[in-house]
């Protein structure tokens, strides 16, 4: 006990020694970008934590933390391999080590010109190891709060909109949550910010409209609550999870909402690393070509049938494909040799009524597409999205 009090004792001074105040600063004017000046946002896939890197259109990089220890190498890699020189801006959104765990090795081994942390401290080896990392550098903690506006250059902003108090109980509600503007493109990065901050978010007078959200905690029912998505109204929402994770993530619940506000829901879990780019009127989300196989995928809810075309020229192999019902996240994975030849169509078959048959495989017995709105969704063997379909 005496040990933990140590521990806890030495952090908070640590932090204090390290923190300045990085005062409110008005919100920079956002004009409408020109040439080929882009906003590029990567969610790094770090299994069940977070790391997003928003490169802006003034050349300024800025990580919102790194997922844990164990990914360090690969957010490392990640940012080397797009030529990044310099991180102008280091988030640690909370102090839990999914988040922040490999955010010292990354100060470490890149320059960086300021670090933002909320006000509160850990007692983990993680917590420790960040403001290690931070002061070996000589660097100052700026603190992290609702109204701080981040200079990101004159076409672009950055505004922290949460944590707005300082004294929750749950570490998950000190997330720091950024606002990105740029053009008329928008998006909000929520770190784990939990049912008290959401709470405060959404009676507070800042604008939250977000076309492109990071789902909170993961995608947890207890984040993600109706009022603050109706306020961000995402046309894009993207989970970071890692695949088979204990906690269930992302849960039923908060796919629903989104998927009923008619968010297109991507996950790191399925897809791996995410990008989407903004030229300052609207996001696009560039994957790499698979094959050359144009895919038909049409869903009959009231017989419980699933069809799949190949209208291209050449056979797919389906094997190790997943077909996905976003409301409940039901998976059903294609069986080994299950290929596709031209013009030829394959149906998976849901229901009481399910039978095999030439071309027919059956999922399961029970109801799966008798939903109100349950968008269908298709990945290939390597998670990569290729046919999502809303109704």
């Amino acid at each position: 006990m005496q040990f933990r009090l140590r521990r806890v004792l030495w952090a908070l001074a640590l932090l204090a020694m390290l923190l300045v105040s990085s005062g409110c600063q008005p919100t920079l004017p956002t004009e409408l970008p020109t040439g080929t000046d882009q906003l590029s946002v990567h969610f790094i896939d770090v299994g069940q934590g977070d790391a997003i890197l928003i490169q802006f259109p003034s050349g300024q990089n800025m990580l919102i933390d790194a997922g844990s220890n164990a990914y360090a190498p690969t957010v490392i890699s990640y940012l080397q391999q797009l030529g990044v020189q310099k991180l102008d801006y280091c988030v640690g959104t909370h102090p839990h080590e999914d988040h922040i765990g490999a955010l010292d090795d990354v100060i470490s081994a890149f320059p960086v010109e300021h670090v933002y942390l909320p006000k509160v401290a850990h007692t983990t080896r993680a917590f420790e190891n960040l403001l290690n990392a931070i002061s070996e550098k000589g660097l100052r903690v700026r603190e992290a709060k609702a109204g701080v506006a981040i200079d990101v250059g004159e076409q672009a902003s950055a505004l922290i909109v949460a944590p707005n108090s300082g004294d929750y109980q749950d570490l998950n509600d000190y997330s720091v949550v950024i606002k990105v503007s740029y053009g008329q493109t928008t998006a909000i990065f929520t770190g784990d910010a939990d049912r008290i901050s959401e709470q405060e978010m959404a009676a507070s007078s800042f604008d939250l409209q977000a076309d492109l959200l990071k789902v909170a905690h993961h995608g947890s029912r207890t984040s993600n609550a109706q009022e603050l998505l109706d306020r961000a109204q995402p046309e894009y929402a993207v989970i970071s999870v890692g695949a088979g994770n204990t906690y269930g993530h992302p849960h039923s619940e908060a796919v629903e909402r989104l998927t009923q506000l008619g968010a297109t829901v991507y996950r790191t879990d399925l897809m791996g690393n995410i990008v989407f780019k903004s030229d300052g009127v609207s996001f696009t989300y560039k994957q790499e070509k698979i094959n050359d196989a144009n895919l038909e995928l049409t869903v009959d809810r009231r017989a419980e049938v699933v069809s799949i075309t190949n209208a291209g020229l050449g056979a797919v192999d389906l094997t190790g494909w997943v077909l996905v019902s976003e409301v409940g996240d039901q998976r059903y994975t294609f069986p080994n040799s299950t290929r596709l030849q031209p013009g030829a169509s394959i149906q998976v078959l849901t229901g009481p009524d399910a039978k095999p048959g030439p071309n027919k495989l059956v999922w399961t017995k029970s109801y799966i597409w008798n939903n109100d709105y349950d968008p269908a969704a298709l990945y290939d063997a390597k998670g990569l999205l290729v046919k999502r379909i809303e109704r």
